[in-house]
């Protein structure tokens, strides 16, 4: 599939810069598909979970016990994450490119912050909202826990309270936001995305 992207990005003409928001609750598949679009764009991904242990000055794979919104996990810890991904966003943009971003983007006034920022540089952007069954998002965090290059410190406790406090996307404008189910056929899903692009 990568093989497959990188050709089709090659026969293509230059794309016009957009803002791609990989977002959605933990374990849903975010980094993979992030992973997946720049294979298919080119565009640079800028992650939360490497960007926030860069901040705390940790290594990405240095597992970290933080309790939901404490530690490096903190409110304060979460702004300064989000202000890091917009800056790289920015420069991005500036410089003519398109961008990926990968977080979860559970507040809405995160989400404004991007919606602002294509705004001001009049490129489209798109939250591709990523969803997956419990099962499998369990499955996911249990395989995650063996994974030495892992960044994400998530854990089955913390996705519960997670998904207490998420908050819809329903205050996007549709056109800026779409649905996309990671637990099958991801090539299928990719390929409407691709056509939405």
């Amino acid at each position: 599939m990568r093989y497959f992207s990188l050709a089709t990005r090659y026969a293509e003409t230059r794309r016009k810069p957009i803002l791609l928001i990989v977002c959605g609750l933990i374990a849903t598949g975010k980094s993979t598909v992030a992973g997946l679009l720049s294979n298919l764009t080119g565009f640079s991904v800028f992650s939360s979970d490497q960007v926030r242990k860069k901040l705390a000055g940790i290594e990405p794979t240095s597992r970290r016990t933080d309790k939901f919104q404490k530690g490096i996990y903190a409110e304060q810890f979460t702004e300064q994450t989000y202000a890091s991904l917009l800056e790289a966003a920015k420069q991005c943009l500036a410089s003519g490119n398109g961008v990926i971003i990968d977080a979860t983007f559970a507040a809405p006034r995160y989400r404004n912050q991007f919606l602002d920022l294509a705004g001001r540089f009049n490129v489209p952007v798109l939250f591709i909202e990523c969803r997956s069954a419990e099962k499998t998002i369990r499955e996911r965090l249990a395989a995650r826990e063996k994974d030495p290059n892992e960044a994400s410190d998530a854990t089955w406790a913390v996705y519960r309270t997670m998904r207490e406090q998420f908050k819809s996307f329903s205050e996007l404008p549709k056109n800026c936001h779409i649905e996309l189910n990671t637990d099958r056929n991801l090539a299928r899903a990719l390929g409407k995305l691709q056509a939405k692009l």
